[in-house]
């Protein structure tokens, strides 16, 4: 939610002409990538990253050829942003060894440990051990409450069910989840509603950038850094979670207005 806060001040700070509700969204820029630094948080910055590059792209198109220059220091401000999470990190170990004693030892951010030897902090184990299940429950899958259940009745050797942390119910993959969850069946059915939405959009892209492109450029970094977050977590389906209704919202109102365009053009037609 940190990341979506920053994308969405990004966004009113650029509609808005009021220097004080500029300074309100600075500051709220400022406060949420501390939040994601001091968290050494790997999925945040990955994410961040994802929305304000789909942010930049999108303004480079509205903006570049009516101001080049305007638009290019607006890159680089949006660039900043997006590496500010790793910028305020670095600034902070740095001020904390200056300022440590012999007694003393810095204070730094990091979570190095929690990967050390395991670059994916448990997702490959858990990936793997999903697959397993799969591969025995191909066509329907196990249904979400049914993982550890199964898990231990059928191959108790598989990582969810074997380790030294937790029994794990959730795959952390939105792919994979839906994989031991429905099956084949479930993935065809959800990415196949996926692949129609997306066709659907670009379809009228043209006649959203051209009406209100503002509408594109709110929701589209949206939506795209929270299904970036969706390769290391749970999201979107199976949960009750802020970004998922986020997410849901978003996506519903951006294929609302799309096929409210769509029809628009077919009756001037």
């Amino acid at each position: 939610m940190a990341c979506i806060s920053i994308v969405m001040s990004v966004y009113f700070f650029i509609q808005s002409d009021k220097k004080e509700i500029k300074i309100l969204h600075i500051l709220n820029i400022i406060l949420q990538a501390s939040y994601v630094a001091f968290s050494d948080s790997r999925t945040g910055k990955m994410c961040l990253m994802a929305g304000i590059v789909t942010l930049m792209i999108i303004y480079a198109i509205m903006n570049f050829k009516k101001d080049m220059k305007k638009t290019g220091i607006s890159l680089l401000v949006l660039l900043v942003i997006a590496t500010s999470p790793t910028t305020i990190k670095k600034i902070y170990n740095f001020a904390s060894t200056l300022v440590h004693t012999s007694e003393t030892k810095p204070t730094n951010i990091g979570r190095e440990g929690d990967i050390a030897g395991d670059i994916s902090n448990r997702r490959f184990e858990i990936w793997e051990s999903a697959f397993e299940i799969y591969k025995d429950n191909a066509v329907f899958g196990v249904s979400r409450k049914n993982i550890i259940s199964y898990a231990k009745a059928n191959d108790p050797t598989l990582y969810i069910v074997n380790n030294d942390h937790m029994d794990f119910d959730s795959m952390h993959d939105l792919f994979f989840d839906i994989l031991v969850s429905q099956g084949t069946v479930g993935v065809v059915v959800f990415y196949g509603f996926g692949i129609f939405l997306i066709v659907i959009f670009l379809k009228n892209a043209k006649k959203i950038m051209d009406k209100d492109a503002n509408v594109v450029l709110f929701i589209l970094p949206i939506l795209i850094l929270i299904l970036v977050s969706t390769l290391v977590m749970t999201e979107l389906v199976y949960v009750d979670s802020p970004i998922s209704t986020v997410f849901w919202m978003l996506l519903s109102y951006l294929m609302y207005y799309t096929c409210s365009l769509k029809e628009e053009g077919s009756k001037n037609e």
